[in-house]
């Protein structure tokens, strides 16, 4: 591993448990057992919702869209979001106001936003082709601290009573009712709880946005771990990013 004979043995001990936990994420068959899931309901103001949503929808056809075995579906990067329109929805989301409540609902004083270079600090998502979705999976983490996924979402306009967004706990399938989606936060560590977004029918359209926190936002040095981010960069965006 580049560099790390140069870090203090604490660090060094830090960059083997991130890789640890990486090998562990890509092994694992089913959810740590005890893993928590939360909803924030009525996340953002109303006004700001509704302004930040209609941004969102007339900026849908200027996502990427990119598909493989795994993941169907649109999406536009942290980089992209902050320019032109689609700034409002950083600004709205990424701030003080919106950190802290996240903290108070997990009850981790510590959480931070990821850092600005990662290109899942914030991403927009959207699924509004048959067949869109992403197969059963968990998270990767390549940072030294604790991940945690946050999912928010804009428009959940399907025919199906309960949300896309599927998650394995403790034994069966957690999900939420789709009426409860819009303006509403979905906090999980991703690396932790296997989850899914179903597959959606003719008609249907989903768009949330996803946001990334770290009990300890600073990324490996490892190579490989490096590596690995730009396929993750590839497998979402279309195009490696640092």
């Amino acid at each position: 591993m580049q560099d790390l004979v140069m870090n203090s043995p604490s660090r060094l001990s830090e960059e083997l448990a991130v890789f640890r936990r990486l090998i562990a994420s890509r092994f694992r068959r089913s959810s740590v057992a005890g893993s928590p899931v939360y909803l924030i309901e009525n996340f953002l103001p109303q006004d700001v919702f509704e302004q930040i949503q209609t941004v969102a929808i007339q900026e849908k056809d200027n996502l990427f869209r990119k598909n493989s075995g795994l993941r169907s579906g649109a999406a536009l990067s942290s980089e992209e979001l902050r320019k032109g329109p689609c700034i409002e929805l950083f600004e709205a989301l990424v701030n003080p106001d919106t950190l802290d409540r996240v903290r108070k609902t997990v009850d981790i004083e510590h959480l931070e936003f990821v850092h600005l270079e990662d290109t899942n600090q914030l991403s927009l998502l959207y699924y509004g082709v048959a067949g869109d979705g992403i197969g059963w999976h968990f998270d990767g983490n390549i940072y030294l601290g604790d991940r945690w996924a946050g999912i928010f979402t804009l428009q959940e306009e399907t025919l199906d009573e309960h949300c896309k967004l599927e998650m394995q706990q403790d034994g069966g399938v957690k999900n939420f009712p789709a009426k409860l989606m819009p303006n509403s936060l979905a906090l999980f560590q991703g690396d932790q709880v296997k989850h899914r977004v179903r597959a959606m029918n003719d008609g249907e359209e989903r768009m949330v946005i996803n946001l990334l926190f770290s009990t300890n936002p600073v990324p490996s040095k490892n190579p490989l771990l490096t590596f690995y981010q730009t396929v993750v960069n590839y497998f979402f965006y279309g195009k490696a990013k640092p």
